[in-house]
């Protein structure tokens, strides 16, 4: 009998250290920062077209894309958000017939972000910003719009995917 007791309060010792060594080092959460450097402006058109079939052809392109949010969890990471934006220049036949198949209106557009206008002249645009929201829709999946400037042929948007 004095064994078993022995023995169990053996165990309880044990799992009384065990328990106290889990709150080693204190007991506020390790935050896991991970420092996020802004991602390079990129002119890959055919990455555009890929993830942006409804876009059409294009001729040219300068577009980023940033992981949102940091991760403080510590733990195993989740999806990530991550914010596109784009400025790309249409071919002339895909700007026609975008012009003639949808009734666009004149909308004043959001600014390109800062490391896209660093590459963006503004005398490449007339600023007679035209959208659609149908358009938009079947680009985007209604994120958000698209806006083109159809005398230069010039298409701005951004949206998280």
């Amino acid at each position: 009998m004095r064994t078993k007791l022995a023995e169990g309060a053996g165990a309880v010792a044990v799992l009384l250290m065990l328990t106290a060594a889990c709150g080693v080092g204190g007991s506020a959460p390790r935050a896991v920062a991970k420092s996020q450097s802004p991602s390079p402006v990129l002119t890959d058109t055919a990455a555009v077209t890929e993830s942006f079939p409804g876009l059409g052809a294009i001729s040219a392109a300068r577009w980023t894309e940033d992981a949102l949010g940091v991760d403080t969890r510590g733990s195993v990471p989740g999806p990530t958000d991550f914010r596109f934006e784009a400025v790309v220049v249409l071919t002339d036949e895909n700007a026609r017939n975008l012009r003639e198949r949808y009734t666009w209106t004149l909308k004043a557009a959001p600014a390109p972000g800062p490391r896209l206008a660093t590459g963006l002249d503004p005398a490449q645009t007339s600023r007679r910003w035209s959208t659609n929201s149908e358009f938009s829709g079947e680009v985007l999946g209604g994120s958000a719009d698209v806006y083109i400037d159809f005398p230069t042929r010039t298409a701005y948007f951004t949206t998280l995917r």
